[in-house]
């Protein structure tokens, strides 16, 4: 049976496959090219099905969400990206948040305002999905992902399914062990607690207005490097007078340094060209080396 008649028949069985879509109308930076096929599981069964596919036609597994922080080639991706936005339920069990995957984290924290639940409003305006946030341990004002965690569901490379804990899967500052362990992120328990919905309105709006006073309203994917222990990219990047620094179509961000917005046309392969020179310039002239933050599919 040939590749093609293989996703015909994971098609006939409910999956929905989105083929020869451009990377251009959905990844955040808006750049990239065609990317063949897009799966969307809507199940943990379906999602378990189409790895396993992925996995033995192509050698390789890619999970995306809403592809905010993340940059497809310039020629494309020749594969099967899988993307879990059809896996966004949000249930609520007294204090506590069972979500899918795939559930955005603007929806996560919506549901937590109306049933008077504070904990989740940091994470409010990060424009992710909850399966990412997990991956990267995402965070902002100073609480990360892992302070709220009670549980994660994963699959293994196996077809396993099976909890596991934020302890278990080492996270901290960016990082976590789901895509070493080659895990894929099904759902998350969240710990919250009971407060006043005014209280927590109060709460979000300040958070809010801090953020979009703070970032870019072009296209990106968010901050670019990581921090070096305490030692944020952006402080070194604008103390170097490069804010506004392009390379083709590829800008540093006149509001927040550590932001590569897209003036209109950029490629992949500018915010790749900027990143490499961002980098090479702060260790040369600092001695520092900053991790990128962005993730990468070609």
């Amino acid at each position: 049976m040939s590749f093609k008649d293989k996703i015909k028949n994971l098609e006939k069985d409910g999956i929905f496959i989105e083929k020869g879509k451009d990377a251009k109308k959905i990844t955040g930076f808006k750049s990239g090219g065609i990317i063949s096929y897009i799966a969307y599981p809507k199940t943990e069964e379906q999602i378990a099905r189409i790895t396993d596919f992925s996995l033995k036609m192509t050698g390789e597994c890619k999970i995306t969400g809403n592809l905010s922080n993340t940059l497809i080639s310039d020629r494309g991706y020749d594969g099967i990206l899988i993307n879990t936005k059809k896996m966004d339920s949000v249930e609520i069990y007294g204090d506590k948040i069972s979500a899918q995957a795939g559930a955005s984290l603007r929806k996560i924290s919506d549901i937590a305002l109306k049933y008077g639940l504070t904990g989740f409003e940091f994470a409010s305006n990060i424009p992710g999905t909850l399966g990412g946030a997990v991956c990267m341990n995402a965070g902002a004002f100073g609480t990360e992902m892992k302070d709220i965690l009670q549980s994660i569901t994963v699959l293994d490379c196996h077809g396993k399914i099976f909890k596991v804990t934020p302890n278990e899967l080492n996270m901290r500052y960016r990082h976590s062990l789901v895509e070493k362990n080659k895990y894929t992120v099904l759902s998350a328990v969240i710990n919250l607690k009971e407060d006043n919905i005014s209280e927590i309105k109060k709460r979000l709006s300040d958070l809010t207005n801090r953020r979009y006073s703070t970032q870019p309203k072009m296209p990106s994917l968010g901050s670019v490097f990581k921090k070096n222990n305490d030692k944020s990219a952006g402080y070194y990047i604008d103390k170097s007078g490069l804010k506004g620094y392009a390379i083709g179509k590829a800008s540093v961000s006149s509001v927040h340094a550590n932001f590569i917005v897209n003036t209109g046309g950029a490629t992949t392969s500018d915010y790749l060209s900027l990143t490499a020179f961002l980098q090479e310039k702060l260790f040369k002239d600092y001695g520092l080396f900053f991790e990128k933050e962005v993730k990468y599919i070609e």
